[in-house]
């Protein structure tokens, strides 16, 4: 297993002291032939075979020198080559090492940023929510206390409503399209019992609204005591409840 590659490694050198020595053989037989006419040249002062003679001569002992110094130059770079060749692999290594190591960093923060922008997010939601309930609890409050004053309802108005009745500590859910102060004195007049708005909220557009909040509160559901008109639409509900259902 280590012999195959150091013969490879061999064979490569060899090649290369053999490529440098025939490219410095041909440069140097090349230069050597130039030099030798053209100094036999200025001796004679016309081409002939003097000047022809001095070329081959020149480029005879050139071509020896030139594949000396080529086959030089190439066992060094070949050796050169074959001990950068671990080192350069070393390095090659390394670099990719940290790369790798910077592309699993950017990706651990990214995933950090993405995190902690959905956790912001998610606690923005969260205010907003509560900012909005808060609002919609102050609003349906004072409905409770605007709207059983009102004699007349607007055309198409509807009303889902939470009662309390402070005998019994029941709270009703309904939905009426009367005027709140009329849907009030009627449930006064079936009960015999003092009765009054928790809050009022006006939905139009939410005509689920009632049965939304009659589901969502159907553990606490439970009949008042006195028999009457909606008799199945009171809870039990807590101060928290109260709230909710009110935030709407």
């Amino acid at each position: 297993m280590i012999i195959l590659p150091a013969l490879s490694g061999l064979a490569a050198l060899i090649q290369l002291i053999i490529e440098g020595a025939a490219l410095g053989a041909l440069f140097g037989s090349a230069m050597g032939c130039g030099a030798g006419a053209i100094s036999e040249f200025q001796v004679q002062g016309e081409i002939n075979k003097e000047v022809a003679g001095k070329c081959v001569e020149q480029a005879g002992e050139e071509a020896i020198v030139g594949a000396t110094t080529g086959a030089v130059t190439g066992g060094i770079f070949g050796v050169a080559g074959q001990v950068m060749r671990p080192i350069l692999a070393v390095i090659d290594d390394f670099f990719r090492s940290i790369l790798g190591w910077l592309d699993d960093a950017a990706r651990s923060v990214a995933g950090a940023v993405d995190d902690a922008v959905a956790g912001i997010r998610k606690a923005l939601e969260s205010v907003v929510k509560g900012i909005r309930g808060q609002f919609n609890r102050w609003r349906n409050g004072w409905n409770a206390q605007h709207y059983k004053t009102i004699a007349e309802a607007p055309e198409g108005a509807k009303y889902v409503y939470v009662i309390d009745d402070s005998a019994t500590g029941l709270k009703k859910i309904g939905m009426t399209k009367k005027p709140p102060a009329e849907r009030l004195e009627a449930l006064k007049g079936s009960l015999k019992s003092e009765l009054d708005y928790t809050c009022i909220i006006q939905t139009e557009k939410d005509s689920k609204l009632e049965g939304n909040l009659h589901s969502l509160f159907a553990d606490q559901r439970t009949n008042h005591p006195i028999p009457h008109s909606g008799q199945t639409e009171w809870f039990v509900l807590s101060a928290v409840q109260i709230a909710a259902a009110c935030s709407h």
